[in-house]
């Protein structure tokens, strides 16, 4: 999959948290929003003037509303990319226990998929 298509795919698909999404589409689609925070920190620091050096804060109003577009995509992207890997979109609720959580979701999202297998169940699901 390519870059254009996975940006599509991820935006056509954000609110299905179901399904797949194979680990190409998933990292092509975090790289956009990367570059998007790259490009909203500097829109932020040119136009209003943030300085983000002294303040409490390292994202200003463009970056807010940044957050506020991709965020259901990205969740629901990191299911779809759980789910190639047999596990639970409720997974990423790891995200929310610092640095340990985001290294056992970068191995698993990193993991290649499973061959679907209509027998076995996700992991973390009981059966």
């Amino acid at each position: 999959m390519e870059f254009t298509s996975s940006i599509k795919n991820g935006f056509k698909n954000y609110k299905n948290f179901n399904g797949k999404a194979n680990r190409l589409e998933f990292w092509w689609f975090l790289i956009f929003v990367v570059l998007g925070i790259i490009i909203s920190s500097i829109l932020d620091r040119l136009i209003f003037k943030a300085n983000f050096i002294s303040s409490n804060s390292a994202i200003g109003w463009i970056g807010y509303i940044w957050d506020l577009f991709i965020v259901i995509p990205t969740l629901s992207i990191g299911a779809r990319r759980l789910h190639d890997t047999r596990r639970s979109g409720w997974w990423q609720l790891l995200l929310l226990v610092i640095i340990i959580g985001w290294v056992i979701l970068f191995i698993w999202w990193s993991q290649e998929s499973y061959e679907s297998d209509p027998e076995k169940k996700p992991i973390g699901i009981p059966q």
